[in-house]
């Protein structure tokens, strides 16, 4: 079975009321798994990206948190929850603070090779600036706009993953790594290249990719 395309799904909060925040999220993960994607939605555990703080939510408005310990854990969670992604979409619609969190993961995957970025925003959004435009994809106004590109990424991703059969070398390779036989995380040490990019070796038995250096 192929593995779905993966979407990590975020939104700002600061300034905002948290029944503000669910909704939203939760209408952007039905929206995004309605078009095939598998979505991480962080907002599911809001106790955890607030950091179950008092100080960080007063009369229902998210504050900014400024205890270290929990942005600490936070910025942890949401790193690997980020990295963990294929595609990152974030819908700053209806921001009312610039988001640090927001822009910390568009950065996070920029850094990253073959992971993609696309942003959902107004005009006049606060978020308006030629730092976000030059790491993101594409930027659209709302998902419906978006719908087309994010299934054309779902695809490439899907290829990417798993490429059909003539996209291999007919030859197998078993690499080392410090003259010692490398294995992929399913235990297999039987690889085949991607006509395309000879760099990449795929695991003849479970599909996972590696990039060899």
């Amino acid at each position: 079975m192929k593995p779905n395309v993966i979407v990590y799904s975020a939104l700002p909060m600061s300034g905002r009321k948290i029944e503000d925040v669910k909704e939203q999220a939760c209408l952007n993960e039905l929206f995004l798994k309605n078009i095939g994607f598998e979505v991480i939605n962080p907002y599911r555990n809001l106790k955890l990206v607030i950091g179950a703080n008092e100080q960080t939510v007063r009369n229902g408005i998210v504050q900014k948190t400024t205890n270290e310990v929990v942005s600490k854990t936070i910025v942890g969670t949401c790193l690997k929850s980020v990295l963990s992604a294929d595609i990152l979409v974030v819908d700053f619609r209806g921001a009312k603070e610039v988001s640090q969190g927001c822009i910390t993961e568009i950065a996070w995957t920029y850094l990253f090779e073959n992971k993609n970025t696309v942003i959902i925003m107004e005009d006049g959004n606060l978020h308006h600036h030629d730092f976000i435009f030059g790491m993101s994809d594409r930027v659209y106004s709302c998902f419906d706009e978006a719908e087309n590109y994010l299934c054309e990424l779902r695809d490439i991703h899907i290829r990417r993953k798993y490429p059909a059969a003539e996209d291999l070398s007919e030859e197998t390779y078993m690499p080392k790594v410090n003259d010692q036989s490398f294995h992929c995380s399913c235990g297999a040490n039987v690889f085949k290249k991607m006509k395309t990019d000879q760099s990449v070796y795929i695991c003849n038995s479970c599909g996972l990719q590696y990039r060899g250096i």
